[in-house]
Parts: structure tokens; sequence; C-alpha cells
């Protein structure tokens, strides 16, 4: 009986023994401790952290973010691909949807980075309080930032945020230092503002310390709703950005009453077609000098126009004095308009060997607009004038009775074609007429006239007269200056196509 007792005694110190040994870690402290390694780069230990982490509780977005950005910096990107396998397999909430494919698309970013050795740095995490946030209360951000640096020289990383003033970030801090590869967690402390349908914007910036250049910076946003995006505004649902949301849109009501006369006698001008009164709109020192967005007597408008003649010196340029403007108008459902109308001209002719005494161009395009965007049968017109001049020889002398041989030619074209979501696509056939006249010998005066037939495919240009093109590539949109415009921001090209 008293062996038995002695056993449940020992059984019994052995349990208030085991009792009073270490408790395991809670989710919060393994996800901390993988946070602090992280910043330490201790990338190993990170690993195991957050590892642990994710089994206590897999619904933790930031533990997966954590485990990837140490994959990242030892350069184990197979890992980084396993993680997000990890990610795909839970349930998640549409507010943390957005936010894991943010993340995904800045860790690729650095992963491309990483592999190319290119500098930069990514926010690649973020946390906050988001009862603050949307009551518009000042709000403490946390920032996880990953950076790769060039070799050698130290750097700084500078944080921000919106300001009340439209296009303007306010630095926090005097910035921390850092070198190499790694991971930084910074505070920012800001009160968001919502500039006019645009969301709060968070800013890092990586410069030099001794110059303070910038070698790289990178944004998020939040919405008023406290949603993260990696974007700046709501987007229609073509995929463009919201069009009263993008750079340099105003108000019509909110510009200068110069600027509204000036789109509205431009406005008007174009859609009467009068080519010589666009003309001599030109000549006038009314102008914007600028470029804007707006909204006109139902048209969406972009407008860029000069308020002075921009000039050149150099010998190359046929022309050293020229003056522009170019406005896009589209109709919700109606018809819309394209102009361009530009005049240039030599004055001082010293040291060129020829040169155009003037060269103007008018260029007018009407087209069915349907939702906003250009869908149907284009018309393009174009009226070219221009006199060309240049130094005779001894020998030209004689023949022009002339020290000078000069040509005046006007050139008229006549474009069909189809748009296809603000994209020309299809056939389109241009008519040309041309008429040069040789003031010092008639008998060269000629006259021409020709067809040029295009294919294109979705807005690419695939052939010229039956021949494969092979000019410059890119999307040719409904502005017909010539050349298909490139880009490899695929957000800039919906915003090109999709008002």
């Amino acid at each position: 009986m008293k062996r038995i007792q002695s056993i449940l005694m020992i059984f019994c110190m052995m349990l208030s023994i085991a009792a009073c040994g270490p408790k395991p870690l809670t989710w919060q402290e393994q996800y901390d401790l993988g946070v602090r390694y992280l910043s330490e780069g201790n990338y190993q230990e990170a690993i195991i952290a957050f590892t642990a982490a994710i089994e206590i509780d897999p619904k933790r977005t930031e533990t997966y973010t954590g485990l990837v950005e140490a994959y990242l910096a030892m350069g184990e990107y197979d890992k980084v691909n396993e993680v997000w396998e990890m990610v795909d397999a839970q349930e998640w909430s549409d507010e943390l949807l957005a936010m894991i494919s943010v993340q995904t698309q800045k860790h690729e970013a650095v992963r491309v980075a990483l592999e190319n050795g290119d500098p930069g740095l990514w926010i690649t995490g973020l946390s906050y309080d988001k009862e603050s946030f949307v009551s518009g209360q000042e709000t403490e951000f946390k920032l996880t930032i990953f950076y790769n640096c060039p070799p050698i020289e130290e750097y700084l990383i500078y944080t921000g945020a919106d300001t009340a003033e439209k296009d303007r970030y306010s630095f926090v801090g005097d910035g921390y230092s850092v070198h190499g590869t790694g991971i930084i967690q910074v505070p920012v402390s800001a009160t968001p503002v919502f500039w006019k349908n645009r969301f709060f914007a968070l800013y890092v910036s990586l410069r030099t310390e001794n110059e303070g250049m910038e070698i790289s910076s990178d944004r998020i946003y939040i919405t008023d709703e406290g949603l993260v995006t990696d974007y700046y505004a709501n987007r229609n649902h073509y995929g463009g950005t919201e069009f009263s949301a993008r750079n340099n849109y105003q108000e019509f009501t909110s510009l200068e009453p110069s600027e509204q006369r000036r789109i509205t006698t431009i406005a008007e001008t174009i859609v009467q077609g009068n080519k010589d009164e666009l003309l001599s709109l030109i000549h006038t020192e009314d102008g914007i000098n600028g470029q804007y967005l707006t909204e006109w007597n139902g048209y969406k408008v972009e407008i860029s126009d000069r308020d002075d003649w921009s000039v050149t010196n150099s010998l190359d340029d046929a022309t050293d004095h020229s003056k522009w403007f170019s406005i896009e108008m589209r109709s919700e459902n109606g018809i819309g308009y394209v102009g361009y109308v530009n005049d240039s001209y030599t004055q001082n002719t010293t040291g060129k060997e020829s040169w155009l005494d003037y060269h103007q161009t008018v260029r007018l395009i009407s087209c069915p607009c349907i939702d906003w965007q250009w869908n149907g049968n284009f018309l393009e017109q174009e009226w070219v004038h221009y006199f060309w001049r240049s130094p005779c020889d001894e020998n030209e002398r004689r023949w022009y009775h002339s020290d000078y041989v000069t040509c005046e030619t006007v050139e008229e074209t006549e474009m069909n074609g189809t748009m296809v979501m603000s994209l020309r696509d299809g056939k389109a056939t241009a008519t040309v007429h041309e008429v040069s006249n040789w003031s010092n010998h008639q008998d060269l005066d000629e006259t021409n006239s020709w067809t040029d037939t295009y294919i294109y495919e979705n807005g690419v240009l695939v052939s010229k007269n039956g021949e494969t093109w092979t000019g410059g590539k890119g999307y040719h949109f409904i502005d017909g200056s010539g050349g298909g415009i490139s880009y490899s921001d695929e957000q800039y090209g919906l915003d090109e196509k999709f008002w």
C-alpha cells in the first residue's frame, strides 16, 4: 500500500514538473519572432518561425507574406511558388483576396528584379487599424518593404503619404539607412485624404545617401472602404481607369475662364470641320500650354495645346518655330471627333542647306462612339501645305534663273476605315491627291494621285498595299498619328483605349 502511495506521489510530481515547463508559442509570438528574424537577415530561422505560425493558424495572410519574403531573400524562388499554392488551398474573404493579389504581384516583381540583378524596392506588406482609417482619423501604418540596393554605396529609404493637395506626397522622417538586399518594417503615421475619385496612397522611395538621387519608388493604395489595392482609382467596366480619376483631369467649371473659352472654341470648330478657321487658331495668343482631360457639352475631352511657339536652332530640323494643338472628343453614344493642327516655319536659315519656309497640317477625324468607345466607320481627312526652299549652285542658278529652287506642295488625303473597341481593325483605304508647283520652273509642276490600302488586326498594322508591314509595331488608335503606340504597362494600354 505504501509502495502504491509512493508511485502516485512520484507521478503527481512528474505532472507538476511538466505543467511548469515552457508553454508552446502562440501564433502572434511565432509571427513576431519570424518578423524579427526577417529584419535581422536570419532567413532560415524566419522560415521556421513563419512555418510554425502557419501550422497554428493557416488563415493569416501576413504569415505567408513573411515566408515568401524569406525565400525570396534566399533566392529560393521555387519555394515561393509552393507558398502561394498553400495560399490558394485556403478560402479567403474578398478583402483578403484583394490583398493577396497585390502581394503576389509585388513578390513576382521582386523575384524578376533579383533574378535580373535590378535594384529596387517594393511595399510587400501593410498593416493598420481599418476602423481608424475608415473613420478618417490619424492612422498608424506599418509597411513591410523589400529592397535590393546597388552594391557599394549606402542608401536611404524614405516613406510618405498623400497630402490634401492633389498629386502631392509628404515625406515622413529622415529616412532609414540600408544596403544590399533585405527587408525592413517601418511605421508611417498619417490622416487619410482622398483626392476626387482617387484612393489614399502610401509612398516609399529608395535614394542615394550622398546625393539624394532616387533609384526606385513604390506606392500602395487603400480605398475609402479600407480595401488595399495596387491601383489609384476605380476602373470602368472595360478595365480603363475611371475617366474623372485620371491624371490631368479637371472639371470644366474649375478651369480658368480663358481656358474654358479656348476649349469651347477649338471643340466647336472641330465639329464644324472648318479647316481654315482651325489653322487660324494657331495664330492667336490664346492657349492652354498643357494637357487636360475634361468634359464639355456631353463629350469626354482630351486636349493638348500650346500658348507659345516652340523654337529650336538645330540645323537638322526643316523648321525652327512650331505651334500645335490636338483634341479628342468622345460622345457617349453618337459621333465623336478628333483634330490635330500644326503650323511651323523657318526664321533663321543660317547654315541650313535647305528648309521649309512653312509647313501646315490639319487633320480631322469623325467616327461613331458606343458607350464612350470608338466603334464604327471612321472618316479621316488631312490637308498638308508646305513651301520648300534650297540654295542653288552655279549650274542650278542658270537653270532656275534664281538663287533658290522653291516648290509649293498641297497634299490632301481622305481615309476610310473601321474602329472596333477603340482600335483600328480590318481594311482601310487612303486616297492621296498631291499638287506641286515649282515657282522657278513651271514645266516641273506635277499632280499625282494614288491609293494606299492598309490591313489592321485588332489595332496592329499587318500589311500595306498587299505587302507585309515590317515597320514600327504598336497599336493604332483613332488619332491617325501614323505610328503605332507601344507600351509595356498593360494598364496604360487599357486607359488609352477605354474612356
